[in-house]
């Protein structure tokens, strides 16, 4: 890939933290504190969590709160789910069932246990939870409004070897927004409500 700064790297698919042999990791990370302690961000996209439920069913699920005692899916090691463990706790603390919480390797298996029953809700990122819906045939459907907005970020190495990167990535990045190309890739698949402007190195909010 060339970061438009005359510096090429290759991309493969890699978790990008906190130790590989990989230069730079896109794949909906959500730029946190905690994760700036190990690699450095790039923002380039604003998104929350969805939710995510067989259509016409369940239609209540649409907070946090509504989700105690109720089997609730997500897909493992993402930011849903520790909201859903952390809202499970604040359902048994307030005398409430706690939340059932079932973790999927892929996001398939998640929809899969939706449609079957098994889960009442899946929690996922809002683009994503919109795609799943489009191609869903009617089977799924996105119902509230997101939650947790918060920054996604290109997560970049820390260390000697990438001084620099990080500028030069961002500066891409701008220079993809000057020229009209963020904006167009953005509207091609549908999540240009995500769109920011204030693009940023380490950008978390929380």
């Amino acid at each position: 890939m060339r970061a438009g700064q005359g510096r090429e790297r290759e991309v493969r698919r890699h978790h990008p933290w906190p130790r590989h042999p990989y230069d730079l990791g896109i794949s909906s990370f959500t730029d946190t504190q905690e994760r700036e302690a190990t690699v450095d961000f790039v923002t380039y996209f604003s998104a929350g969590t969805s939710f995510l439920v067989a259509k016409g069913e369940n239609q209540d699920l649409s907070t946090l709160d509504a989700l105690c005692g109720k089997n609730v899916g997500v897909e493992t090691g993402t930011t849903q789910a520790d909201v859903v463990t952390e809202q499970s706790t604040t359902c048994t603390t307030a005398g409430k069932p706690a939340v059932n919480l079932q973790t999927f390797q892929t996001q398939t298996d998640a929809n899969l246990a939706l449609t079957s029953g098994r889960v009442d809700v899946v929690l996922l990122d809002t683009p994503v939870a919109g795609y799943q819906a489009e191609q869903s045939e009617g089977k799924l459907e996105v119902i509230g409004d997101s939650i947790g907005v918060a920054p996604y970020g290109i997560a970049i190495p820390k260390g000697p070897d990438f001084e620099g990167f990080p500028e030069a990535l961002l500066a891409a990045v701008k220079q993809l927004s000057a020229n009209g190309q963020y904006t167009e890739v953005l509207s091609k698949w549908g999540v240009q409500n995500g769109a920011i402007t204030d693009f940023q190195i380490n950008g978390a909010i929380s």
